[in-house]
C-alpha cells in the first residue's frame, strides 16, 4: 500500500476504534494512550495479487515498530516511545513528512537526522544504524543536549512557574516522552510519607503539563491548536485563552491556571471564523464530552481525571 494512503486511512481506522472521550463526529482522538489497535488487522490475504488497498506482513511489522517506540535491540530497554496513534496523517511533520515524503519537506533521508551526522560524520547511512551501539554512542557524546534532569527543586524553590504543553498528535516527538518526564518529576518529589496525590499536588504548585488532542508538533492538526503558545494566531490575549498570559497571571497572582480554552479555526485560518474550541486541562486531566439530557441545551465539555499512569520510564541521562 503507498505510504501516504495508508497513513490516511490508518488515522480514520485508529479514531474509528475508539471513543476518547470526544464527540463522535471528532477526526482526532482525545487520548490516544486509550487506543491499541493493530495494524494486523488490515495485512492482504496470502494469495492476495493486489496489495494497494491492504498492508503487506512486512509493513504491519514496520508499522508495529513505529507505534511500540524505539529499544534495544539486545536488552529491550525503550528508548523513546513510539508515535501515538492517531497521528499518522493530516499534520506538518506526520508519518509521511518523517519518511521524506513530504511536499514542504522532501528529503531522501528520514528527517531531523543532524545529530547523527554530528556524531558519525558524512558518510553516515541510518539503514546501517544500530540501536545498541550506535545509540549509545550518542547519548555519550551528545547526552548534554537532553534535559531530563527531574530535580526541579532549585527552580521550585525560586519561585519558578513552569507551563509545558504538547500535541497529542505529535508524530515528530512523542507526548509519552513528555508525559513520563512529568511523572518522573512527580516520583522526585514524593517523600518517604507522602502518596502519589501529594506529590502530584506539589508538582503542580509549580509545574503544570497540558496536552492538546488532535494537534501535532507545536501547532496544526485536526483539533484545536491555537491557545497563544506560537504568538502568531490571534486568540483572546488573556489567561483563560492564552497559555502565555496564564503564566504570566500565575506568576503575578499566585493563582494557577485550570484550564486553558484552545482553538480551532476554520482551515486554521482566523478569518475563516472559529470552527470550534475545547479546554485543555492539567495533567492528569483531559476534557471529556457530557451530554445533556435536554437537546436545546448545548453540550458541555468538562475535565475529568484518568486513570493513566506512566507506561515506560525515560532512559537514564547519561
Amino acid at each position: 500500500m503507498n505510504l501516504t494512503l495508508c497513513c490516511v486511512a490508518l488515522t480514520r481506522i485508529a479514531i474509528r476504534a475508539i471513543e476518547s472521550g470526544g464527540l463522535a463526529t471528532d477526526t482526532f482522538l482525545t487520548d490516544p494512550r486509550a487506543c491499541h489497535w493493530r495494524p494486523e488487522s488490515l495485512v492482504c490475504p496470502s494469495n492476495a495479487t493486489d496489495t494497494s488497498s491492504c498492508l503487506t506482513p512486512g509493513q504491519a511489522r514496520a508499522l508495529n515498530l513505529v507505534y511500540d517506540g524505539s529499544h534495544n535491540p539486545r536488552t529491550g530497554h525503550l528508548i523513546f516511545p513510539g508515535m501515538m496513534r492517531g497521528a499518522e496523517s493530516g499534520y506538518t511533520f506526520d508519518l509521511p513528512a518523517l519518511e521524506g515524503l513530504s511536499p514542504f519537506f522532501p528529503s531522501d533521508v528520514p528527517l531531523f537526522p543532524g545529530t547523527y551526522y554530528w556524531v558519525f560524520g558524512n558518510n553516515w547511512d541510518y539503514r546501517d544504524f544500530d540501536f545498541d551501539h550506535d545509540q549509545a554512542e550518542v547519548d555519550r557524546q551528545k547526552g548534554f543536549l537532553n534535559a531530563l534532569d527531574t530535580d526541579l527543586t532549585p527552580f521550585a524553590s525560586h519561585g519558578g512557574k513552569l507551563i509545558m504543553f504538547h500535541g497529542f498528535a505529535d508524530a515528530l516527538i512523542s507526548p509519552q516522552m513528555t508525559i513520563d518526564y512529568y511523572l518522573l518529576v512527580q516520583r522526585a518529589l514524593q517523600q518517604e510519607d507522602q502518596d502519589q496525590v501529594q506529590a502530584l499536588a506539589d508538582e503542580q504548585s509549580f509545574f503544570r503539563l497540558f496536552l492538546a488532542p488532535g494537534m501535532g508538533h507545536c501547532t496544526g492538526g485536526p483539533g484545536p491548536n491555537a491557545f497563544g503558545q506560537l504568538g502568531g494566531t490571534p486568540v483572546p490575549t488573556d489567561a483563560q485563552h492564552d497559555v502565555l498570559q496564564a503564566l504570566v497571571h500565575w506568576v503575578t497572582t499566585g493563582e494557577p491556571p485550570a484550564q486553558v480554552v484552545a482553538t480551532k479555526f476554520v482551515n486554521d485560518t482566523p478569518a475563516n471564523g472559529v470552527l470550534m474550541t475545547r479546554p485543555l486541562c492539567p495533567f492528569p486531566k483531559l476534557p471529556q464530552y457530557r451530554a445533556r439530557a435536554i437537546r436545546r441545551t448545548p453540550p458541555a465539555l468538562s475535565a475529568w481525571t484518568t486513570g493513566f499512569t506512566i507506561i515506560q520510564p525515560l532512559r537514564p541521562n547519561t
